[in-house]
Formats: structure tokens, C-alpha cells, sequence
């Protein structure tokens, strides 16, 4: 079993790498709980990116050299709820999307499907009355009905 200190720091990074370094766009989250999503240069903060705060506090800026330069933007605990609010209903639009795709899809299968059948059944018609021709034979109708 092994134990960690509460002085052990856990960094977690997803993101593009350049001679063993994060360099590029990705998302870099600390023992904290603070997660920036930015780009990065020579495993710094560089470029423009957003800081959430584990305290809620969201900074949109300009980085450089991991120093904020330009403080763009700036949202607090209520913001976030509204920002994560509209991040949901963008989700569930999505998926309704996604499941009208779907369905329409499966429409578009079925009548070709349907198609395909209407086909066959002129192909075996066709051969029908192609051998009724041959054979001379009347088509019998029930006129009693």
C-alpha cells in the first residue's frame, strides 16, 4: 500500500507536447483542483486561456511566461451557473439532434427497403405476364363479386 503526503502536488495535463514539454493547446489541472485550458509554451502558461479556480472564480486572459497579462474577462460562482447552464442545454439540443439523425436514418432505410420490394414485385409481375403471353392464358377476374 502506499501513502502520499499532503505536500505531494498531482498535476494532470491532456494536451500537445514538444520536447518533453507542454507546448501547443491542452488542459493542465493541479493538486488544487485549479484547471487552466489554454495554450502553452516551454511548459508555461502562454497564449490566451481560461483559469477556473477551484474557488469558482473563472479569468479569461492572455498569458505569458505563466503570468497573466491581460485579464479579458473575469465571472464569479453565479456566471459559472449560467455559462454551465447554456453548456447543458447545448448537450441536450445535441443529442436531440443526434436522435433526429437517427430516426431519419432509419425513414430513409425503411423506404429504400421499400423500393427494393417494389422492384421485386415488378420484376415477378413482368415475369408473370410474360408467361401468361406465352401460354395464351386469360387473366381470370371474378366479375360475381
Amino acid at each position: 500500500m502506499f501513502e502520499t503526503s499532503p505536500t505531494e502536488k498531482t498535476e494532470i495535463y491532456r494536451g500537445q507536447w514538444k520536447g518533453d514539454k507542454r507546448h501547443g493547446p491542452g488542459i493542465h489541472r493541479n493538486s488544487q483542483g485549479d484547471i487552466y485550458e489554454g495554450s502553452f509554451k516551454e511548459n508555461m502558461r502562454h497564449g490566451y486561456g481560461i483559469l477556473r479556480a477551484a474557488s469558482g472564480q473563472i479569468v479569461y486572459g492572455k498569458w505569458r511566461k505563466n503570468e497573466l497579462i491581460k485579464n479579458t474577462r473575469s465571472f464569479n460562482s453565479s456566471s459559472q451557473k449560467a455559462s454551465n447552464a447554456a453548456k447543458e442545454s447545448c448537450a441536450t439540443a445535441e443529442r436531440k439532434s443526434r436522435l433526429a439523425l437517427s430516426r431519419a436514418l432509419g425513414a430513409r432505410r425503411f423506404a429504400q427497403w421499400a423500393v427494393l420490394s417494389q422492384r421485386e414485385a415488378y420484376k415477378h409481375f413482368a415475369l408473370a405476364e410474360e408467361k401468361r403471353k406465352k401460354y395464351r392464358l386469360r387473366l381470370c377476374v371474378d366479375t360475381t363479386a
